[in-house]
């Protein structure tokens, strides 16, 4: 069995970007995603056998085929608290039809328990044990990128994090 999900890669240069704007990343409690690892996921599949992997595809490259490229812009860096803790630190995008669209067809085509309205963002740190950050947001800076594929990806769980792997792309339209 193996952990797939659908995301949008970013820009490289964004990544950067965005890496650059953090203080060290050298906090006890904070496990940061590394550059190679930033995405935005789409839809969140989970345990997929092996002989399910012929059809996932067909149905995504479907979904792929019905969406057109589409511009993500940059909203602000937010801190996720759970129980008043702080337990992850997004770059949140500004709400975009299209890509509530794309999640949604998604949705259809893989049914889970996803109940959630989709919120385009991207996962920058994940929190274990802090009150509060040891640090400041950065300033936020102007940025946007087109959307114009899909990756399915399978997540490899390890004790340092998770780590992905890409398994196919689809460019939109």
């Amino acid at each position: 069995m193996k952990r797939l999900f659908f995301a949008i890669p970013l820009p490289k240069e964004i990544k950067k970007q965005i890496n650059y704007s953090f203080p060290p990343k050298s906090f006890h409690g904070i496990r940061w995603i590394g550059e190679e690892d930033m995405h935005i996921t789409v839809h969140f599949l989970g345990a997929t056998g092996e002989e399910e992997l012929p059809q996932v595809l067909k149905k995504a490259e479907g979904v792929c085929e019905s969406v057109f490229s589409f511009e993500l812009k940059f909203a602000s860096y937010k801190t996720i608290v759970k129980d008043r803790k702080p337990i992850m630190v997004w770059a949140q995008f500004e709400e975009n039809n299209t890509f509530e669209d794309i999640c949604l067809k998604f949705r259809e085509s893989f049914p889970t328990e996803e109940k959630r309205k989709p919120a385009p963002h991207l996962t920058l740190a994940r929190i274990k044990q802090l009150h509060k950050l040891p640090f400041d947001l950065p300033k936020e800076f102007p940025f946007s990128f087109i959307a114009h594929e899909i990756d399915l990806m399978v997540s490899q769980l390890h004790a340092d994090g998770a780590k992905y792997e890409l398994v196919k792309s689809w460019y939109l339209n």
